[in-house]
């Protein structure tokens, strides 16, 4: 029986090779599978590479021109190979935020003068925000040296400080620089706006063809 099959094997590879490699320099690759069949294809399937049986690989004319041997990955490998698709994955995610921006910006905006005035706009409105902390910054320093104006006098004349002006200086100093570091938040989104809509201003000028001559 295990004659006549390798007798079918020999007299159908040529067939088989001419089914799998329609074009010049196509690889084939033949193996057989634990239960002693014999299967030709492209590839050696998943399930059948890292077995230990017989893999050829053939040419055109059904000869042997290699002895393929799988070998298990390593853990560097399969590291290596994961650290390939988590970048590929991340490139995937970085380029569909772009398109997803792209569709924004020529769906949003008409003009490139309708995005600078909604990026000065924006600015101008955190401008305000700004001057509203300032006033309160000055209001507080205008309170905070009367309060330490009394407290010098107190121990001028020998009293002494109660805690609740002490308490009182302590909340001024504080509302001061809540505020003070409010105004630098504000600077600091101020900064990040503008170079968003620089950004966008550029990516919408190339998007429309705008520079072009």
């Amino acid at each position: 029986m295990r004659t006549t099959i390798r007798l079918l094997s020999i007299l159908l590879l040529p067939v088989a090779v001419a089914m799998f490699a329609p074009t010049a320099g196509a690889a084939i690759y033949k193996w057989v599978d634990k239960d002693g069949n014999t299967h030709f294809g492209s590839s050696i399937p998943p399930e059948y590479a890292k077995q230990d049986t017989k893999k050829e690989r053939l040419n055109e004319q059904g000869q042997v021109v290699e002895i393929v041997q799988e070998k298990e990955k390593t853990p560097e490998q399969l590291a290596e190979e994961k650290r390939l698709e988590e970048e590929e994955a991340a490139r995937q995610k970085e380029l569909e935020r772009q398109r997803t921006n792209d569709r924004l910006l020529v769906t949003t905006y008409e003009s490139v003068d309708q995005l600078e005035m909604t990026r000065d706009g924006k600015i101008k409105a955190l401008e305000g925000q700004i001057t509203v902390a300032d006033g309160q910054i000055r209001e507080r320093e205008a309170l905070l040296e009367r309060q330490r104006a009394s407290a010098a006098k107190l121990e001028r004349s020998g009293g002494k400080v109660n805690e609740k002006l002490l308490k009182d200086i302590a909340t001024t100093e504080d509302q001061i620089a809540r505020n003070q570091k409010r105004i630098a938040a504000l600077r600091a989104d101020q900064e990040r706006i503008h170079a968003k809509f620089e950004a966008d201003i550029t990516r919408y000028r190339l998007l429309k063809g705008l520079d072009k001559k």
